[in-house]
């Protein structure tokens, strides 16, 4: 899911379950069935393979073996806990919440020219992450997209919007 060199097909099918959950958890939940994903590491036999330092083999032993995975797992099914379309990583005894999201950007004039220069002018912003939104699905994510669209100006109402993304 965070990526690794030689290992591109595991990568993008651990973030399409991440997407499948999502959408899981959203359809469940009206039938208290709840979905999540859990991203585990610890060591074993089959990481040492990957390992080419003693000294992370090392630490690895001390700190992430693959019994401290359990509990964290097993929160995530006990009858108290709530959370569905979520990701979460546990690596050791410390638990995570794992989660997309996307930056505030930047937002082009529709008055001025479009262009791939006016992006790259604006690189920073595209990319600063000091203040983001985290889509928890279409029906939330659309009117906001669209709300930023009409800055401000009431182009689109928000109940037009929220009708347009409703599920059918």
């Amino acid at each position: 899911m965070v990526g690794a060199a030689t290992s591109t097909a595991y990568s993008a099918t651990k973030l399409a379950l991440v997407g499948l959950a999502k959408s899981l958890g959203l359809e469940g939940k009206e039938h208290g069935i709840l979905v999540n994903t859990v991203a585990t590491s610890g060591y074993s036999p089959g990481a040492a393979k990957a390992i080419q330092s003693d000294q992370v083999m090392e630490a690895m032993t001390k700190y992430m073996p693959a019994a401290d995975i359990a509990p964290g797992v097993l929160w995530l099914a006990h009858q108290d806990f709530q959370a569905t379309g979520q990701s979460f990583a546990v690596a050791g005894r410390l638990m995570t919440q794992i989660f997309l999201a996307e930056t505030q950007g930047y937002m082009g004039s529709q008055d001025l020219e479009w262009s791939l220069e006016d992006i790259g002018d604006h690189w920073d912003e595209v990319t600063d992450k000091t203040d983001y939104n985290i889509p928890t699905d279409a029906a939330v994510f659309g009117p906001l997209l669209f709300q930023r669209f009409s800055a401000g100006r009431s182009e689109l109402k928000r109940d037009e919007l929220q009708k347009g993304f409703e599920k059918r």
